[in-house]
């Protein structure tokens, strides 16, 4: 019984320390910009940050070469996390992005 009243208090403190790390912050690991193509939403770094035209990708093979036809919208969280956010930027053209570079958002 002595050692219950000194090892009660020591286990919830264990435990508190434990459940701190069972939780995550959702926002966090949500994506800042992808790309939908196929019902897949894809990661992707195309640095939208303008405000007059449409932020889109032209996909590229290893080479470098545009991939014809190949051409998406980029899109951003909004404040439920869905991805539905038009990204914007300040170039008409599209930006070229590997295809190869391109990875999932589950």
């Amino acid at each position: 019984m002595k050692n219950l009243k000194l090892m009660l208090p020591m286990l919830a403190f264990i435990m508190a320390i434990g459940m701190s790390f069972a939780f995550n912050n959702s926002d966090y690991l949500l994506a800042e910009e992808v790309v939908k193509i196929g019902g897949t939403t894809y990661e992707v770094n195309a640095n939208c940050n303008g405000e007059t035209f449409n932020c889109r990708i032209q996909l590229t093979d290893q080479s470098g070469d545009p991939i014809p036809n190949e051409v998406y919208q980029v899109y951003g969280p909004d404040a439920t996390g869905e991805y539905t956010v038009l990204l914007k930027s300040e170039s008409e053209e599209p930006i070229p992005v590997s295809a190869s570079s391109l990875t999932p958002v589950e």
